[in-house]
């Protein structure tokens, strides 16, 4: 549910739709009455103003329509814009049924790698059968790998296959896989106790073979770090990444409320508040457009569009600077004063409206300071990093431990880069 363009976009939609509608309706009523129109055009204005009936229509259906996500369709969207997004693979130790049978095609067709393994090579931990994500996620995703991992008797996860084979096809491991991509595609040759990646290309142009040794059943020993889990690798809790969301319709929420204050009983007494009407039209209409960039961008897989939601979004925050320049909380509230003592009946009023502006200004400016020491902190912790986003809650998906600790020590989404 898009709460915020429920609260307030549909209502600004549907004022100008129906004001478009009353002011053409008007202009032709008036232009009857005058005779500025002939009793032989008539046909054509009504043919006019039904055609402007009729679009008015279709716009706020499919308006009114981004009320309800699809977030299945979302997230499919998102993936194909972005464009290097990998899924899962899952083993399966029986063979598959019915529709998750039907699946196996599109693993062995967009997922599988060639690798030439030798006669004695290990093919893997037995697994018989290879479940793709559905079908939605498994067409638009860049590649995928398998999330199986085998667990010591002590529970631990030590060791991993990097490729296992099912129905005569290889698939590789989950970030196996990506970084295969990352370095090239370059061929693998497996054997018993070795993975060689052959003519490997290092960014910055190097190109070298890499031999990783195995274990006796084919397998690569993991080299855990020697620290705890909180100095291992970069974590970051998925709260972060909905507390910005929130952030950005809050800023746009509190935006439009200050929109429909009363501002202009302070600003005919102060010349310096004279830009904050235009700054926040201006503001108004760039939310606005980067709503529908986002929209475009994702319904039609457009890297334009994208980018113009992102222009959109920095020169927000450029406006919202500008608002926030103004010190207005301040500056009305002293002119509240000033008008009540002048006109004591009316105090109250200016006063509470004077409250009401400030307290605005106050959120919106936490807010935007909010977002700007997260967005920072983000963009220094994922830039140019390979990311891996899943869950670490106990008793969910995880069934074994890793060498950091005996037990799990985090209970919250996270993503590590």
């Amino acid at each position: 549910m898009d709460s915020l363009y429920l609260n307030q976009g549909l209502e600004n939609d549907l004022n100008r739709s129906f004001s478009e509608i009353d002011a053409t309706a008007n202009e032709i009523f008036s232009s009857l009455q005058n005779g500025r129109i002939r009793v032989s055009d008539i046909s054509d204005y009504k043919n006019l103003y039904s055609a402007l009936v009729n679009r008015e229509h279709k716009e706020l259906y499919e308006r009114a329509r981004r009320v309800i996500r699809d977030n299945d369709l979302f997230l499919v969207q998102a993936i194909e814009l972005a464009g290097n997004r990998w899924s899962t693979l899952n083993l399966r130790e029986t063979p598959l049924v019915g529709e998750q049978a039907e699946r196996r095609p599109i693993a062995e067709k967009r997922f599988s790698y060639l690798v030439k393994a030798s006669e004695d090579a290990y093919k893997g931990a037995g697994f018989v059968d290879i479940l793709p994500a559905l079908p939605l996620f498994s067409q638009i995703s860049k590649g995928a790998g398998f999330t199986n991992v085998e667990i010591d008797k002590d529970g631990v996860r030590r060791r991993v296959y990097l490729a296992q084979n099912i129905f005569d096809r290889w698939y590789l491991q989950l970030s196996f896989a990506p970084l295969i991509d990352v370095l090239g595609r370059p061929e693998i040759h497996l054997s018993k106790n070795k993975l060689s990646i052959k003519q490997t290309r290092f960014p910055g142009g190097k190109i070298k073979d890499i031999s990783i040794p195995l274990d006796q059943k084919g397998r690569m020993m993991l080299n855990w770090p020697k620290e705890d889990y909180i100095g291992s690798y970069r974590h970051i809790s998925f709260s972060e990444f909905s507390l910005l969301n929130d952030l950005e319709n809050d800023l746009e929420y509190y935006s439009r409320a200050l929109s429909s204050a009363d501002l202009i009983t302070f600003i005919q007494f102060d010349s310096s508040l004279n830009r904050i009407p235009i700054v926040l039209g201006n503001l108004l209409e760039c939310f606005d457009a980067a709503y529908e960039a986002r929209n475009h961008a994702l319904e039609n897989i457009s890297n334009a569009s994208f980018a113009d939601y992102l222009s959109h979004k920095v020169h927000i925050l450029s406006l919202l600077w500008e608002l926030l320049s103004f010190n207005a909380g301040e500056k009305v509230t002293e002119l509240a004063l000033e008008l009540g003592a002048e006109h004591p009946e009316y105090a109250e009023q200016f006063k509470s409206e004077a409250d009401y502006i400030s307290q605005l200004i106050y959120v919106i400016d936490a807010n935007h300071k909010d977002k700007i020491r997260i967005s920072e902190s983000n963009d220094k912790i994922l830039r140019n990093k390979f990311v891996i986003v899943g869950r670490t809650d106990t008793g969910t998906t995880d069934y074994g431990a890793n060498p950091f600790y005996g037990k799990y020590k985090c209970r919250h989404s996270r993503c590590c880069a």
